[in-house]
């Protein structure tokens, strides 16, 4: 919040929709349009899935891997709408 820009202090909302965005704030995402509260690795993998172009994900059972992959589809479906194409 320190180094805002005249627009961002002019458009809160942008500046904050901005900040969502932004995979290292994944879990206050999560938290803030979900109701979710995220353990550290679930962030991690979702960092790696927003960053990576082909991001592989092998994981024991039960480890929650459907519902990562729903939360990811969702995240990149709300922020970029109009890049997702089936």
């Amino acid at each position: 919040m320190i180094q805002r820009s005249e627009e961002d202090i002019e458009n809160p909302d942008i500046h904050l929709i901005r900040i969502m965005r932004n995979p290292k704030y994944f879990g206050m995402t999560c938290k803030l349009l979900f109701d979710i509260e995220l353990h550290p690795i679930q962030v991690a993998i979702l960092q790696e899935f927003w960053t990576r172009p082909f991001p592989m994900f092998i994981a024991s059972r039960g480890f929650g891997k459907s519902f990562i992959l729903a939360l990811y589809s969702t995240l990149k479906t709300i922020f970029y709408p109009a890049e997702v194409v089936a």
